[in-house]
């Protein structure tokens, strides 16, 4: 294991895109929990912000794109489903006919995104 290429890999500009990106989702939903529509803007600038920064070629953004979509998608559908039948989670201001608040699409973006970055780094650091 290459300590010098993890080091670079951990203070990398797409680690700290990623990193920046968790930590001021959840920054934005601690302030802003009571507003949904100033969570969902907030959430979706910051998106926007870590696909422009991004050193990802354009090809890999893409890729990235259509990943965080489809597991947005499949996260909403999966857990919306799971509170119609169980009704064990319970959102303040839930948007119908889903049952939970549309800021969830960037959160479940969010957290594909980091899913991604762990993922490569593990297959950089185990393969070494």
């Amino acid at each position: 294991m290459n300590s010098k290429k993890i080091f670079k890999q951990l203070h990398s500009r797409e680690s700290i895109l990623v990193f920046s990106l968790i930590i001021l989702n959840v920054i934005n939903l601690i302030i802003f929990q009571n507003n949904d529509t100033i969570i969902l803007i907030n959430s979706l600038t910051f998106l926007i912000l870590y696909f422009n920064l991004s050193d990802r070629d354009y090809n890999d953004k893409k890729i990235v794109l259509f990943t965080i979509l489809h597991f947005s998608f499949y996260g909403l559908l999966l857990e919306s489903l799971l509170i119609r039948y169980n009704n064990n989670i319970i959102y303040k201001n839930p948007s119908r006919p889903l049952n939970l608040p549309l800021w969830l699409i960037p959160t479940y973006a969010t957290f594909c995104i980091g899913s991604i970055f762990t993922y490569d780094f593990f297959k950089m650091v185990l393969s070494s």
